[in-house]
Order: C-alpha cells, then sequence, then structure tokens
C-alpha cells in the first residue's frame, strides 16, 4: 500500500509515520506500506484521486475542502492538522510584514503544483490583497535574498527549518 507524502523530503510532520513502521505496527496489522514523496507533478491529491496511491497525507482539512471543491472524489479517515496552521506564509524577520494586510502590492512566492497553494489564493483574494505571484518551488532562496517578500511554507517545515538555521522569520497563518 502506497503512502504519498505532501512534500518532497522527510521532516518533523512524517515522524509519527517513519516511527509506527519502525515498531512494526503496519506489519502487526499485515500492511505493507510503502511511503513516497511528493512533488508538484506528484501531490497527494492528485495520486490518490487517480488510484497511484492508496492514501496521502494532505497539509490540513482545508486542503482536502479545496480538492472536494474541484471534484475530487477524495474521503478524510483522519484530521492530523486541527486547523490551517500547516499551511502559511512566511516573510522574513527584518522585513517588519507580520500581517496579511502588509502584502498588499508585495511579491510572493507559491509552490506551484500543491493545493495549499489554492488555500492561500483564496485567502488573499477573499482578503482583497493584490500582489505579484512567483514560482519559487520549494526552495526559500528567493525570501532570503529578498527577491520576494512573502513565500508560501509548511509551519513544520520551514517555519521551524529557517530558524534552526539563523534566519528570523515572520509566520502569517490563515487561522489567524
Amino acid at each position: 500500500m502506497s503512502v504519498r507524502f505532501p512534500i518532497p523530503i522527510v521532516e518533523a510532520g512524517q515522524a509519527a509515520f517513519y516511527i509506527a513502521q519502525d515498531k512494526g505496527y503496519y506489519s502487526a496489522e499485515h500492511l505493507d506500506v510503502q511511503f513516497q514523496m511528493g512533488s508538484r507533478e506528484l501531490n497527494p491529491v492528485k495520486t490518490v484521486a487517480t488510484g497511484q496511491d492508496a492514501f496521502g497525507v494532505l497539509g490540513g482539512p482545508d486542503t482536502l475542502l479545496v480538492a472536494r471543491s474541484k471534484g475530487q472524489p477524495l474521503k478524510a479517515i483522519a484530521v492530523l492538522h486541527r486547523n490551517s496552521n500547516f499551511s502559511c506564509l512566511l516573510t522574513l524577520q527584518s522585513s517588519g510584514i507580520t500581517k496579511l494586510e502588509q502584502l498588499k502590492g508585495k511579491k510572493i512566492g507559491f509552490n506551484y503544483g500543491h493545493i495549499s497553494t489554492d488555500v492561500l489564493h483564496s485567502l488573499l483574494r477573499r482578503q482583497h490583497i493584490p500582489y505579484t505571484e512567483v514560482d519559487a518551488g520549494f526552495d526559500y532562496n528567493q525570501l532570503i535574498a529578498h527577491r520576494i517578500d512573502a513565500e508560501w511554507a509548511f509551519t513544520v517545515t520551514a517555519g521551524l527549518d529557517l530558524p534552526a538555521k539563523g534566519v528570523a522569520v515572520n509566520i502569517i497563518s490563515p487561522a489567524d
């Protein structure tokens, strides 16, 4: 059975899955579980909807709602993230940008192909925030180099990894 993660790297968000595998919980239930990394082309919504993977780990309930609104026949079997804090917008602490409305007219980087980007697009539209969109992928170099003002991120990856590497960031959460 194949399980697709939403991102192309292993981070803290997947730890519980690997611990369960290491402790033999899946094999005890006669499950042969294979973990697959996500990417632009291989995101969990697409791979589960097309039958490529049996299960997908999504960024939160908001990601499922967006997928369902686009006609994807997906069902949730568990909620691991209780709100929208999983995906967020990051700014450099030095920018002073800490609120959504401060992004008016700014350059924002997105990871095209990941459905959480749709959640953030919707949020910006609903709040009437005009911005310039930049394809930043899953790389924060444009943000760090000040070429963009904000960037899409996961709170459990860049929101933790960048500060650990000495890059001070602000997190603008959709839940806020």
